[in-house]
């Protein structure tokens, strides 16, 4: 979610006391699940995300 709110690795890792390495690790992880290849993507996917959530409590 700090991704998503324009959170550098470094920020997140200071908030959650990890390594910026672990960090990147988990971004990778999370890139690759959901086929995304940079942060734009990433955010276009949770938008997308969002907006279905939203749609479905209508």
């Amino acid at each position: 979610m700090m991704l998503a709110q324009g959170r550098t690795f470094q920020h997140c890792a200071d908030e959650m006391q990890l390594s910026i390495n672990t960090i990147g690790g988990y971004v990778k992880k999370i890139y690759a699940k959901l086929d995304v290849h940079a942060k734009e993507e990433l955010l276009d996917v949770i938008d997308k995300q969002m907006e279905t959530i939203l749609q479905e409590q209508r």
